[in-house]
């Protein structure tokens, strides 16, 4: 796979003394991405030795999420 960006945006906006408002787009352009790679050594049942290898997580796909938030 090819080296990626992944692009990620986040804005809050004042409402008054307690309350805010909050906007996140997680993977703006909706790239195609691995985001984490761990190596593991998993071992099933019927595997008579582990085997180790790299695994992968794929990236959030387009998301948006949008709150409000208090604070006292």
């Amino acid at each position: 796979m090819l080296p990626h960006t992944l692009v990620d945006l986040f804005l809050r906006y004042k409402l008054s003394d307690n309350w805010e408002g909050v906007l996140t787009i997680q993977n703006l352009f909706n790239a195609k991405a691995l985001e984490a790679q761990t190596f593991f050594t998993p071992r099933l049942r019927r595997e008579p030795h582990p085997v180790g290898d790299n695994q992968f997580n794929p990236a959030y796909p387009f998301t948006v999420k949008i709150g409000v938030q208090y604070s006292f």
